[in-house]
């Protein structure tokens, strides 16, 4: 019987963070949502399509892993440039599980 390694795991565990080219500006990093976060973001959705523009705003880090917006900037967010926001919105859905066909086949 092997015996596990809990802090090991945990790391292992953690969320996972992408880089992502944003023209005319550089990079940013999406990272993945905690559990509790997808939790949030899908309690919040009440069984609707969840927010892409919520997700983004959570999900959108420096190189430090620091959050870049918070929940005021939603508003902002619906002003951008559809293709840039996309970017985001797409590495986000795909670190999270919401894009479209992750569930497939299971």
């Amino acid at each position: 019987m092997s015996i596990i390694n809990k802090s090991a795991l945990l790391a292992a565990l953690q969320p996972k963070k992408r880089a992502v080219e944003i023209d005319g500006f550089g990079t940013v990093y999406v990272r993945e949502l905690s559990i509790g976060e997808v939790l949030e973001i899908r309690q919040d959705a009440d069984g609707k399509e969840v927010n892409p523009l919520r997700m983004v705003v959570r999900s959108v880090v420096d190189e430090a892993g620091a959050t870049v917006f918070d929940e005021s900037d939603v508003e902002l967010l619906k002003g951008t440039g559809k293709t840039a926001f996309e970017q985001l919105m797409k590495v986000s859905s795909e670190l999270n599980g919401f894009a479209r066909g992750a569930d497939a086949g299971n």
